[in-house]
């Protein structure tokens, strides 16, 4: 159920403070003190982590318009000509640079990371849990019976929990925080292999440009759930209030996911770039 921290260390955000959100989601017990408590700790976090995202991941990605992959494929067309066309005999044992801490071959990795940010469904998942929090919000305040919308949140939400848990067990096993070097054969099986990773990752990035969507739909729905925790003496039964507060959870590891995601595929495009590079040294 652990959020992966790798977002916190590459962006350098205190690893204890966005590691709280786990432990708030633990603490929920059975009791009502306890889930109270944990509920609006979750989503105070939940607001500290869409706040992350937010600002981190959007202004990387507004930084380029285009993935930095694509971008230098469109501005280097003889050089990516030229190393695509190379024998794999003749490159097989020049340097290939990669992502601190990657694990294995190129491919099968960007294939994961494109996989879970198909199956993350983000945009979608988070206009979802915008629309029923801001619904619950005005039924609360409306002394309506909020118990229906909360479990159809609740269940909407949960059916990526064991998409998120794989998610990140595959993710934590690729990238690592022992760091290697590798020679292009031990990333690429074949040119083949290498031009497909470029196309891959090309189009993995596509689910980048999400990024200013999310963005926005976090500011929005940190808002409503502010005013959700702001509320008092607040008469739910102990399932509702379990249930909102692993709603929150789950969307704030799904953007958790979509940020962590993202910043690897970045990692891989720019390597990419890199490899292009020494290649050439070959056609020169």
């Amino acid at each position: 159920m652990a959020l992966n921290l790798h977002v916190a260390d590459t962006l350098g955000i205190d690893r204890d403070s966005y590691a709280d959100v786990i432990a708030a989601a633990e603490a929920i017990s059975v009791s009502n003190e306890s889930i109270a408590s944990s509920f609006k700790n979750v989503l105070d976090l939940f607001i500290r982590t869409g706040n992350i995202f937010k600002t981190s991941i959007f202004r990387m990605r507004n930084s380029i318009k285009v993935s930095e992959l694509e971008k230098y494929v469109n501005d280097h067309t003889l050089i990516v000509k030229s190393a695509d066309n190379l024998n794999y005999f003749d490159v097989q044992d020049l340097p290939a640079d990669i992502p601190f801490g990657m694990k294995g071959k190129y491919l099968p990795n960007v294939e994961m990371l494109h996989d879970i940010l198909k199956s993350l469904d983000a945009v979608a998942m988070i206009n979802v849990a915008l629309k029923s929090f801001t619904k619950i919000r005005e039924q609360y305040l409306r002394n309506e019976d909020i118990t229906a919308e909360v479990n159809n949140l609740y269940d909407t939400l949960n059916v990526k929990r064991g998409m998120l848990d794989k998610a990140a067990k595959d993710i934590d096993a690729v990238f690592t925080k022992t760091n290697r070097t590798a020679k292009f054969k031990d990333v690429f099986g074949s040119m083949d292999e290498f031009r497909s990773t470029k196309t891959k990752t090309i189009e993995a990035e596509q689910y980048l440009e999400n990024a200013k969507e999310l963005s926005d739909r976090c500011q929005q729905l940190c808002g409503t759930i502010t005013d959700i925790t702001a509320l008092k003496d607040a008469q739910m039964s102990t399932g509702v209030k379990h249930q909102m507060a692993e709603s929150a959870m789950l969307v704030a590891r799904i953007c958790d996911t979509y940020g962590t995601c993202s910043l690897h595929l970045m990692s891989i495009s720019h390597n990419l770039t890199l490899i292009y590079n020494t290649l050439y040294t070959v056609v020169k």
